[in-house]
């Protein structure tokens, strides 16, 4: 339900204690300011959404102040939450207080960034304009605009794929009927700063031994297979 809100009054007239409420969406947290007051004698929860171009009550808290339509009006709108907007005819209300009349809504005009001071019963807030510029680049468009920026500066991938090509091909040696060649590395930097596994591949064993030892059959069959890996000159 949308509600057109006209009021005035002394500020503060029936606020009770303010306090901080959130609403929780999918993957994020909206915080929003909350406050209790008294409208025509009933207790309602104010919700401030200075994000909002409308003001909307619930039909639960139309009828506790029994407020009359005064209209309809066509609107599109979008809730927490939701990524499609949704489209509507909502009924208008029109709520009135004592003392002067203050229209609430479409009194005010563009700022254009300017900071806008709002005078309410919960305190001075003022809202201005911010502005955020989110954009997802793919990891492809990264690295060509990397590329671009390091031509001429850094050797080129291709360059150090060739050089460890050609040094695996110079070390392919045929030797009692099978290939032998060393391990290629990428540079002789990586020979040094590569992390020794020794005491990774010890623990590794001593769990095999303990398994093999419970497991005689099993034992068997991998004493087998070494075997015939040894008869073949493979091992």
């Amino acid at each position: 339900m949308k509600k057109e809100v006209e009021r005035s009054g002394p500020v503060g007239y029936g606020v009770g204690p303010a306090h901080v409420g959130y609403t929780r969406t999918k993957n994020a947290t909206t915080i929003m300011q909350v406050v209790k007051t008294k409208i025509a004698g009933a207790e309602v929860n104010v919700m401030f959404d200075s994000g909002s171009d409308r003001s909307f009550v619930t039909l639960e808290c139309a009828r506790k102040l029994d407020l009359q339509s005064v209209g309809k009006e066509s609107l599109a709108y979008c809730c927490f939450g939701e990524n499609e907007s949704r489209k509507g005819e909502r009924d208008v209300f029109e709520l009135r207080a004592f003392g002067e009349r203050v229209r609430l809504v479409g009194s005010y005009s563009p700022t254009d960034g300017q900071k806008v001071r709002q005078v309410g019963s919960v305190g001075q807030t003022q809202k201005s304009q911010v502005l955020f510029c989110q954009t997802e680049l793919s990891d492809g468009l990264i690295r060509n605009m990397w590329d671009l920026d390091t031509i001429g500066i850094s050797p080129s991938e291709e360059s150090a794929k060739s050089k460890v090509l050609e040094d695996f091909e110079g070390e392919v040696r045929f030797e009692n009927g099978r290939y032998t060649v060393k391990l290629p590395w990428k540079d002789e930097e990586t020979k040094t700063t590569l992390v020794e596994n020794r005491v990774i591949t010890e623990r590794r064993l001593q769990g095999l031994i303990k398994r093999l030892e419970k497991d005689s059959s099993l034992k068997t069959r991998y004493n087998n297979v070494i075997a015939d890996l040894e008869e073949r000159a493979i091992v």
